[in-house]
């Protein structure tokens, strides 16, 4: 299987990330995950709490707070990805472990 990239947008959805880290936790190996904060004027991203044993994940933050925020969060997003298989998806939309798996073994060369 390749690997695959994971890239959601947050904007102050603490309740949801805590969520989404839930569902990772039963991802299978090979898959990564880039959150990218558009600068929430609430709980940022890299402050909701992180449980042990998540796929590989990294966080960045915007630093300037605009409207229209979320498609630069996707923008910095994909331009971080270092796989060539990615998936958009927003943040309350969860991908069970099981269509992860699925979605990951339909990428193989």
């Amino acid at each position: 299987m390749r690997p695959l990239t994971l890239v959601y947008s947050y904007c102050s959805q603490p309740e949801m990330l805590a969520r989404q880290y839930q569902e990772w936790l039963a991802y299978p190996p090979g898959i990564c995950i880039i959150v990218v904060d558009d600068c929430s004027r609430g709980t940022a991203a890299v402050a909701v709490p992180r449980p042990e044993g998540l796929p590989p994940l990294r966080i960045y933050r915007i630093g300037v707070w605009k409207d229209w925020g979320w498609p630069m969060a996707r923008n910095l997003g994909m331009s971080e990805a270092d796989n060539t298989w990615c998936l958009l998806t927003d943040l309350d939309h969860v991908l069970s472990a099981e269509n992860a798996a699925k979605i990951q073994a339909a990428s193989l060369d």
